[in-house]
C-alpha cells in the first residue's frame, strides 16, 4: 500500500463561490472515511486569500494557469474557460497517484480502491442511459501524474479549442483536452468506471435505474450545470421537481435534499 501522502484526491478553486463545493466536496471525504487528503489547487495569480481553507484543515497548492492564445480565446465557453487548469493535476509529481475530482461532487461511499486502477480511469458519465455518450468525462479521473505527458496534455488545448470551432460548438474546457489526448479511451474496457462512481445529478433517475442497487448503489453524486444545490434558485428549484416527473422518479430531488441538507452544517 502506498503512502498516504504520496497519493492525493485533487480538486481545483476558481473563486470563491465554489467555496461551498469545496466545503461539501471535503466533508463528505471525511465522512466516508477517506483515507488520503483532499488537495485544493488554486491558481498562482489569483490574489484572494481563503482564510476558510486554512479553518476547515484542507491542504493548498498554487498551480499555473493555462494561457490561451488571443486567437482562440473566443471559442472558449465562459463556464468551461478555466476548467484548462484542472489540466494541471498531471504535473503534481510529488504524489505517485491522484484522483482528479471535481468541486460539485458528493461523496456517498468510500472511493479509496480507485486509487488502484490505471491512469486515466474514468467515467463515460450517463453512458448508462445515453449509449452515444462513450467519451471521458472530466469529473472524476484517477491520474499518474508525469510532466512530459502534462507538457503533451497543454499542447492539445488550443487544438481542441481550434477543432470545437471547425464544428461549429464551443470547447467544453479540459474535458475535450483529454479526450483528444486519448482518442482510444471509448476502447480502453480497462480504464471505465461505471456510472455509480460519476452519477450525473439531471439525470439521476434514469441512471438509478440502471444500478443493481438503484440509490443506494451510487458513490459519487455530481451536481453538474452552472447552478448548483448550496445555491439554488426557484428555476433550478422547479427544474429537478419537473425531471422527477419525467423520469418517473424522486432519486434527483432526493439527492437534492440529501446535499441541503448537508449545506446546512457548513461554518458561516
Amino acid at each position: 500500500m502506498e503512502n498516504n501522502e504520496r497519493r492525493a484526491y485533487v480538486t481545483f478553486l476558481s473563486g470563491r463561490k465554489f467555496l461551498p463545493g469545496v466545503w461539501l466536496l471535503n466533508s463528505t471525504l471525511h465522512d466516508v472515511r477517506a483515507r488520503y487528503p483532499l488537495v485544493v489547487c488554486i491558481p498562482e495569480d489569483d490574489k484572494e486569500s481563503y482564510p476558510e481553507l486554512d479553518a476547515w484543515k484542507i491542504k493548498t497548492r498554487r498551480v499555473l494557469g493555462v494561457q490561451i492564445g488571443k486567437d482562440y480565446q473566443g471559442g472558449v465557453n465562459k463556464q468551461f474557460s478555466k476548467n484548462y487548469m484542472k489540466l494541471r493535476a498531471m504535473g503534481l509529481t510529488e504524489y505517485s497517484k491522484v484522483v482528479l475530482i471535481d468541486s460539485d461532487m458528493y461523496v456517498a461511499k468510500n472511493i479509496d480502491h480507485i486509487f488502484d486502477y490505471p491512469s486515466m480511469t474514468a467515467v463515460a458519465a450517463g453512458g448508462s442511459v445515453f449509449p452515444d455518450w462513450i467519451k471521458l468525462n472530466g469529473g472524476l479521473i484517477v491520474i499518474e501524474p508525469d510532466k512530459a505527458q502534462e507538457e503533451k496534455l497543454l499542447s492539445f488545448v488550443e487544438p481542441a479549442i481550434k477543432a470545437a470551432a471547425d464544428e461549429h460548438r464551443v470547447s467544453m474546457g479540459e474535458q475535450d483536452v483529454f479526450n483528444d489526448y486519448m482518442p482510444d479511451w471509448p476502447e480502453r474496457n480497462e480504464l471505465h468506471l461505471t456510472d455509480d462512481y460519476n452519477a450525473l445529478q439531471p439525470f439521476l433517475g434514469w441512471i438509478c435505474k440502471k444500478l443493481p442497487d438503484g440509490y443506494d448503489s451510487i458513490y459519487i453524486f455530481h451536481y453538474v450545470g452552472s447552478v448548483k444545490p448550496w445555491a439554488p434558485t426557484m428555476r433550478h428549484r422547479a427544474a429537478v421537481l419537473y425531471r422527477c416527473m419525467r423520469q418517473r422518479s424522486f432519486a434527483e430531488l432526493r439527492s437534492f435534499m440529501m446535499c441541503r441538507k448537508y449545506m446546512k452544517k457548513m461554518p458561516k
